[in-house]
């Protein structure tokens, strides 16, 4: 079983366990375990106060990450089936919600930890690859944008915000900024120094390459 099953699988049952408590009219406890059960999968249910951010466990060697993933799979094809899947979703087509969470997911096949803090807690940036235990990727995906318009004033500064975010969860580590854009043209006022853009071209380009080491 994959780490991110083993979490998914404890937090559902800490959730059942929740359930059980609330029905029992012990509803703090249910709250607690709630918010265990919330920290090992953000897939399930929010407890009605919002937890407190809980960090990410750095990766191990990337290359061991990598070839666990693949060695899970008893066939190659299992593992290339899921890849495809993944990937279909890093598309202009697909829904903001798709698209970032096909990021996530991406991301982990790379060997990195990964989230979606944003969507989890509301604060933080809407992907965040954790790389190692020194450098992450701080990532705004602008993936439903016309292919012709360019990084605003307004989306430099989510980046911006996503990065402080950071730096006040994980102290010590260099952040890099990433804007999943459709180009790499910027407003007059959008002064994007020190950032970078991944744009579907590059983005695909690197799909292709993972694709190529996982055959």
């Amino acid at each position: 079983m994959l780490p991110e099953q083993l979490h998914e699988t404890k937090g559902w049952f800490l959730q059942f366990a929740a359930r059980i408590s609330f029905f029992g009219n012990k509803r703090d406890l249910a709250q607690d375990l709630q918010r265990q059960a919330f920290a090992h999968s953000r897939n399930l249910f929010k407890p009605q106060a919002r937890p407190a951010y809980t960090r990410l466990v750095p990766p191990s060697i990337q290359s061991v990450v990598i070839a666990e993933r693949i060695g899970y799979y008893r066939i190659r094809k299992g593992y290339l089936a899921k890849f495809e899947e993944i990937v279909s979703h890093l598309v202009p087509e697909a829904s903001s919600s798709q698209f970032e969470q096909a990021l996530a997911d991406f991301g982990t096949c790379l060997g990195f930890t990964t989230e979606r803090p944003e969507k989890s807690y509301g604060v933080g940036p809407d992907v965040l690859w954790l790389l190692n235990d020194k450098k992450a990727l701080v990532i705004e995906a602008k993936s439903r944008k016309e292919f012709d318009n360019p990084l605003t004033k307004a989306e430099h500064g989510q980046l911006l915000v996503a990065e402080q975010w950071f730096k006040g969860e994980y102290p010590g580590y260099e952040a890099v900024r990433v804007s999943v854009h459709p180009n790499r043209k910027t407003t007059e006022q959008a002064i994007a120094a020190d950032a970078h853009v991944l744009t579907y071209e590059k983005l695909n380009s690197l799909i292709s390459d993972t694709s190529s080491l996982s055959e």
